[in-house]
């Protein structure tokens, strides 16, 4: 049975992004997902992972680019209670390519994106999908955006934080 596709977003503003090393290289590591299920009976797994490219509108809604992701994880396993790691596949030409996108005006923000399975029922015996990590506390950044309709339209969340962390580096002095 095919269900709504919920997909949870967070926002990375560009200026954000390079004031990491601002005169050199970036290296984008990685994405971590607070993740859980309502039941241990089953393993944490979502439809896919994503970083993307995208805009904040000036309404409270953001276009973001899922057919043309930079890295993308398909039946990605999250954890229990914990941050799950999605690794990128090239994290040096990643950055190579988001410094220049900012750069050159076409990437305004990055977000890290994370897609509930799209079929039913939910493994496990409470049948529920998998969930994701929130923060209530302030101070709320204005950065988390959902999706209920499978990505055609993202909403601002104003009242929580989604627990995603995106981890950026300098290349080591070796590389």
């Amino acid at each position: 049975m095919k269900i709504t596709t919920f997909i949870y977003a967070l926002a990375y503003p560009a200026a954000q992004i390079s004031a990491i090393n601002p005169d050199g290289e970036i290296v984008i590591q990685a994405g971590l997902f607070d993740t859980t299920v309502v039941d241990a009976s089953a393993p944490v797994v979502f439809a896919r992972a994503i970083l993307t490219t995208g805009v904040i509108n000036p309404d409270t809604t953001a276009t973001i680019d899922l057919a043309n992701p930079i890295d993308t994880a398909t039946g990605f396993l999250g954890q229990d209670t914990d941050f799950a790691p999605f690794y990128f596949k090239n994290p040096h030409l990643i950055g190579e390519k988001v410094r220049e996108g900012i750069n050159a005006g076409t990437i305004q923000n990055l977000f890290l994106v994370l897609q509930i399975p799209t079929t039913t029922p939910f493994p496990g015996v409470s049948t529920q999908p998998p969930l994701i990590g929130l923060s209530t506390q302030a101070p709320i950044l204005g950065r988390s955006f959902l999706s209920v309709n499978g990505g055609l339209t993202f909403n601002r969340r104003n009242d929580l934080n989604f627990r995603f962390s995106l981890i950026l580096s300098e290349p080591s002095p070796e590389e």
